[in-house]
């Protein structure tokens, strides 16, 4: 469990370690709201969110940031701490990843 205010520079340090088909998931405290940052290649991420909006969105490396802070806005409004994990390949669709 890391502080909402550390996370995206965390999120951006541990996603430049991973290799393509692993990824990231981001969770709220309670588990409910989040989203799986999936890297495709070396600039490439695709970021699935589920909770206030379920959409899946590709993003470029150049956008990540600005893109993780428009979702963290919207998908944790009034978290103080969220989850992060890193995962393998991402689950299926309509089946969420045991924590």
């Amino acid at each position: 469990m890391i502080p909402i205010n550390d996370s995206i520079p965390r999120v951006l340090k541990d996603i430049q370690v991973l290799s393509p088909g692993s990824g990231l998931s981001v969770h709220s405290y309670k588990k409910d709201r989040g989203l799986y940052i999936d890297v495709l290649s070396e600039n490439l991420f695709m970021i699935t969110e589920f909770g206030y909006f379920n959409q899946e969105s590709e993003v470029d490396y150049a956008l990540l940031k600005k893109q993780l802070k428009r979702i963290f806005k919207r998908e944790f409004p009034r978290s103080r701490f969220i989850y992060l994990k890193k995962r393998g390949k991402k689950p299926k669709a309509g089946q969420q990843e045991l924590l």
